[in-house]
């Protein structure tokens, strides 16, 4: 990702709005290259129960290979995927980065 944005039109995205759709949508794509990489390698991801709970137990993971197998959908239902910024963080970043 750059400073200076362009759409698929070739012109440059000065909407926030904009910027916020392609963040979805490019979301989805990681997560299908997080899991396509996960699968590969053994990988895991963070368990929502372990993220809620605050605990000073050790962190608990989903292995991606259990998950994706899952008829139920039990296991990556449970993935604590990460999500995006607030808009209003997006904002408070950009000012503090570009106006100080």
């Amino acid at each position: 990702i750059s400073v200076l944005d362009i759409n698929a039109s070739g012109t440059v995205v000065r909407s926030l709005d904009q910027l916020y759709a392609q963040a979805k949508c490019c979301r989805i794509l990681l997560q299908d290259r997080a899991k396509h990489l996960a699968l590969l390698s053994g990988g895991m991801f963070p368990h929502t129960a372990r993220q809620q709970s605050r605990s000073d137990k050790p962190p608990l993971y989903v292995p991606w290979e259990q998950a994706a197998n899952d008829v139920d959908g039990e296991y990556a239902a449970a993935i604590a995927w990460a999500p995006l910024k607030p808009v209003k963080r997006a904002i408070d970043k950009a000012l503090n980065h570009y106006v100080g």
